[in-house]
């Protein structure tokens, strides 16, 4: 099942601001996230482990050490809307995806 956060701040946490972690095959991590904030962190959006799945949508993700990362067959994907900027490591533009 999916998880959304709307208006969500995560700011200066070491390692992460927001994670999915896929843990098994079977036990999906998906969130969907809206309208929030992603600073001072170690990296700002991650997406790691299979079946592990982020969304974003206008998304302000800056001064991180990386901006975004998918790693371990996590994906990171984005309706095209988001800030990603200022960060050491920006990670480039994260796929986009139609809005539907």
């Amino acid at each position: 099942m999916a998880k959304m956060a709307s208006a969500l701040v995560v700011v200066s946490m070491l390692l992460l601001g927001l994670l999915a972690e896929g843990a098994t095959a079977k036990q999906p991590a998906k969130l969907m996230l809206m309208r929030s904030v992603s600073a001072n962190n170690g990296t700002g959006v991650l997406a790691s482990g299979n079946r592990a799945a982020i969304l974003m949508r206008q998304m302000a993700v800056s001064g991180n050490g990386t901006g975004w990362k998918a790693e371990n067959a996590g994906m990171v994907s984005s309706y095209g809307d988001n800030s990603i900027d200022a960060n050491t490591d920006n990670g480039g533009n994260p796929p986009v995806i139609p809005t539907r």
